[in-house]
């Protein structure tokens, strides 16, 4: 990707649509690039999409610790996104894969209008972002009057990549559909589930992916439907290969090279670009061989580079074609995650190689060979075998895959206000794989009393004022605490402790709809940074009108008056496309709206505020029976929250 396309390019919204749900899955991930992602596709910022109460993005990384990342994600350190809790099982192997689904619609919340597949050779990171050259392959459809519209080839490859995350997600604690009306269960799996349906009755696939056998075996499969023998160019690239070898077998060619010369012509030009700083077995080889049978070493380029300095190469391709004087044709392309190694290319998952993912293309048409070699970051220029080092970071080799990334043993926590439960509780949900008789310490606000808990057990709230996480730490453990998500009543995430203000302006801040996109500001601003502090984040925009404090100043009555008035105006001048954005919106901030001073002013007054608010000219024009249920749902809990 040069500057003019970067890998934020991928979660940019087609014109006139908003981001609404994600799926990633990669290696590794930072907060400051995923904060960035996030607000690009949503086009909301920290504050905002704290304050939104929902995940828009799932993500699936690799289950290992490594020196950079040692456990998951709490829930507020990227707001928006949702990471899912690995099982034991994700040990098997390495999660090398790279790949994203995304869902655009006119709204946030309603129906999706695009779903989008993105194909990448790039982690999740400012560093793929900003310092690696990378390649990314992508493709949107669009829905039309029966349904997602594609080619063959598309509705397969986004139904394909669905597929792989269903098998992927076995190794991870997701939500079930159906187990409760959780946000968490119902935006992951509406997104799956459409897209695993687009599956053509005769699907043409470019997608593919190494569970049951390696990239290279497929690869060798798409190439046996033509004449492989008149295939006069190969060229290759990675950003990291084989391990060094013994001692005893230093100088020997690569087992990865030797299988990639059987994809040409014997006599095929063979090109092959590397890291100089992390070029593993391939360093020993070069510098020990004065034959090299038939390959080139050559250095990346990169065509933004300002300087002596360039992006380090991290894409990983494989190009087989036939060259004839200065143009390329007839040739196969295959881009993804896996490297030009044992594990990364070779090996299956079953075969405990790594997961990998990518594509194979068709290139069939006539292309200038400089602009082959150009878009691949191919340069001509040998690349000297002194420059060549055998170690460098992000080896495969260096995961150690026996051992787990630190997870809590609770996945989340319930808020439930029932009588015939107890009354105010925290419903907790364990991990299903925890150890026999593991128990709990369990806190939130500064100062507050822990509380030790077994599961089966739930945890009383005195005050029935539910926070947004809690602290989880195992008794008896090594001290390590995590933060976990409550959900409410509703489905949603509770939300942060808001900061006080007056009627007015909480009442302002339940009306700020609809909420348009901030720019592109933030995400130019934090894409560069990498906020690892661990400071929780700023407190949402919006919610100041959940701690308001009553107004002496105004009679209850009034402020009543002023409430009814004002949300029946503002709703029932609302568009049909606005009302799921509006709902999720207000069945997220009116149960906090207000102080707990200023509803028990409201308690005497014997207004019907159910009755009045579902009435026409109040209530939002034009529901759906189900959105006319949720909308008197939305009320019932409010005012049952009020006292009400």
């Amino acid at each position: 990707m040069s500057a003019r396309t970067t890998l934020l390019d991928l979660f940019t919204p087609p014109d006139g649509l908003m981001g609404q749900t994600a799926i990633l899955v990669a290696m590794s991930g930072t907060r400051g690039f995923l904060d960035s992602a996030l607000h690009r596709f949503t086009g909301l910022g920290r504050q905002r999409r704290a304050a939104a109460g929902c995940p828009f993005a799932y993500l699936f990384l690799d289950a290992h610790p490594t020196a950079n990342r040692e456990r998951t994600f709490n829930p507020l350190d990227v707001p928006g996104l949702h990471e899912l809790q690995p099982r034991d099982a994700a040990r098997e192997n390495l999660l090398h894969a790279k790949v994203a689904l995304l869902a655009f619609g006119p709204g946030r919340h309603g129906a999706a209008s695009v779903l989008r597949l993105g194909v990448t050779t790039a982690n999740w990171t400012e560093r793929s972002s900003r310092h690696q050259l990378e390649l990314l392959w992508k493709v949107d459809v669009s829905r039309g009057p029966e349904g997602f519209e594609g080619s063959i080839e598309e509705l397969s490859d986004l139904s394909s990549a669905g597929a792989f995350i269903q098998r992927l997600a076995a190794r991870y604690h997701v939500p079930m559909r159906g187990e409760s009306r959780s946000l968490l269960a119902r935006r992951y799996h509406d997104l799956l589930e459409q897209v695993v349906a687009l599956e053509p009755s005769r699907p043409r696939r470019r997608f593919v992916h190494s569970w049951d056998d390696s990239l290279f075996e497929q690869f060798q499969r798409h190439l046996a439907t033509e004449d492989g023998q008149r295939k006069n160019l190969l060229v290759c690239g990675s950003g990291s290969f084989e391990e060094p070898p013994p001692e005893k077998r230093r100088g020997r060619k690569p087992e990865v090279l030797q299988k990639l010369e059987s994809l040409a012509a014997p006599t095929a030009a063979r090109l092959l670009a590397a890291e100089p700083a992390n070029a593993g077995a391939l360093a020993s080889w070069w510098t020990e061989n004065i034959e090299t049978e038939g390959w080139d070493l050559v250095r990346s380029h990169d065509p933004d580079a300002r300087g002596a300095t360039g992006r380090d190469l991290h894409a990983k391709f494989i190009y087989v074609g036939y060259q004839r004087e200065a143009s390329c044709s007839n040739g196969w392309l295959y881009l993804g995650s896996g490297n030009l190694t044992r594990r990364g290319l070779l090996l299956s998952a079953d075969a405990r190689g790594n997961v990998e993912t990518g594509v194979f293309l068709r290139v069939a048409e006539s292309v200038p060979r400089e602009a082959l070699l150009g878009a691949l970051f191919v340069s001509e220029d040998s690349l000297p075998a002194d420059e060549l080092v055998e170690k460098g970071p992000d080896s495969e080799a260096d995961v150690e895959l026996a051992q787990l990334i630190g997870v809590p043993p609770l996945l989340s926590a319930r808020a439930r206000s029932d009588r015939e439960g107890g009354g105010p509780r925290l419903e907790l949900v364990w991990r299903d794989d925890v150890e026999s008789g593991t128990m709990v310490a369990l806190w939130w606000a500064a100062g507050s009393s822990r509380m030790e808990v077994r599961p089966g057990e739930s945890v009383p709230v005195s005050d029935g004022r539910f926070p947004a996480t809690v602290e989880v730490s195992i008794v008896g453990g090594d001290g390590t605490a995590w933060a976990i998500p409550v959900e409410s009543e509703l489905g949603h995430f509770c939300l942060p402790p808001p900061s006080a203000c007056a009627f007015d302006e909480a009442l302002d801040a339940l009306l700020e709809f609809p909420i348009e996109s901030e720019g592109d500001d933030e995400d130019e601003g934090l894409e560069g940074q990498d906020n690892d502090s661990g400071d929780p984040p700023d407190e949402p925009a919006g919610r100041r009108r959940g701690g308001a404090q009553a107004d002496p100043r105004q009679y209850p009555l009034h402020t009543a008056m002023q409430f009814i008035d004002r949300l029946g105006a503002h709703q029932s001048g609302l568009a049909a496309d606005q009302l799921e954005d509006w709902l999720h919106h207000l069945e997220t901030g009116l149960p906090a709206s207000f102080a707990p001073e200023q509803v028990a002013a409201w308690r005497g007054l014997g207004i019907n505020f159910s009755d009045v608010l579902r009435a026409n000219g109040f209530r939002p024009p034009g529901m759906s029976p189900v959105q006319a249920k949720r909308y008197r749902r939305i009320l019932e809990h409010a005012l049952r929250s009020w006292g009400l």
